[in-house]
């Protein structure tokens, strides 16, 4: 049911981390097709061993009853999440490990330390390294150089809130493009002027943006192409569907009374046919 990364080795850290270990994990990620790191793949293979990822390793290992069961219904038809980033870089507190240890040496020493123990008291923490050269940043919807650490710290805080993006449902959609559909359509057949029928189809691509945006900003991914392709659609059609209904009137106007009144006034009962009645008009 979940995504599963295959690798055909592990290369393992330091033996004093391997024999200090609750979990080992696996720390390697897959980005989509342009490059960009926006998915979450709970489990990888090596050979035959399933290997947790990272922050579920580290939520396990805090809490050992937690199970995958827990997290399915997060997890998209592909196994895989996508990834809901609460902010820029720097939104979980970052703390460089040197002060740390020199903190840690001065309370050894009976010293006050720079950084308080307090700080660490019932947080959730994730070491590792932010060089450029150590290659731990990746490309994200949210910047193109992206720490892996609070990557997977945001992975760690959607699994504790269960917060992932979710993709719309079916019928979601469904009603977007039916709502997409009968706006687009009304604003092109039930106006006449090219300035009305623009507005129309602009208000309507509004729509799109307005809801898609209003659902990101709630955890919620709504697939944009569908919608702008039935957009397009409903105004060719609508527009066609028009010329061919006005242009068949224009030629019935035309043909009518071509043999009994002047030019002018046929381009006259064609701009408009609402002026063609029966009974003359007394002046």
């Amino acid at each position: 049911r979940f995504s599963s990364m295959q690798f055909s080795s592990a290369t393992l850290p330091v033996d004093p981390v391997v024999n200090s270990k609750a979990y080992l994990a696996n720390v390697k990620a897959k980005p989509d097709r342009d490059g960009v790191f926006r998915r979450f793949a709970p489990v990888a293979a090596v050979g035959k061993t399933t290997v947790l990822s990272l922050p579920l390793a580290f939520l396990r290992a805090v809490q050992p009853s937690v199970s995958l069961a827990e997290f399915e219904e997060l997890f998209a038809a592909d196994g895989e999440a996508v990834i809901r980033f609460h902010g820029p870089e720097q939104t979980y507190t970052s703390l460089s490990i040197a002060p740390v240890l020199r903190s840690a040496y001065a309370m050894a020493e009976g010293q006050e330390p720079k950084v308080s123990p307090s700080m660490f008291k019932d947080k959730w923490v994730i070491i590792g390294s932010n060089a450029p050269a150590l290659l731990d940043f990746r490309p994200t919807p949210i910047s193109d150089v992206f720490p892996g650490t609070e990557i997977n710290a945001t992975i760690l805080d959607n699994l504790l809130h269960r917060d992932f993006v979710r993709r719309s449902r079916p019928m979601e959609n469904l009603l977007l493009l039916f709502a997409v559909s009968l706006f687009a359509t009304t604003a092109c057949l039930y106006s006449h002027r090219l300035l009305l029928q623009g507005i129309g189809v602009l208000g309507t691509f509004g729509l799109v943006v307005a809801v898609s945006y209003k659902a990101a900003a709630a955890g919620v991914w709504i697939p944009l192409v569908a919608p702008l392709l039935v957009l397009a659609a409903a105004v060719i059609a609508s527009l066609g569907y028009q010329y061919g209904i006005e242009g068949r009137a224009h030629r019935f106007v035309k043909s009518a009374f071509r043999q009994y009144v002047s030019t002018a006034v046929i381009d006259q009962l064609v701009a408009d046919p609402s002026r063609l009645a029966l009974g003359g008009e007394r002046r």
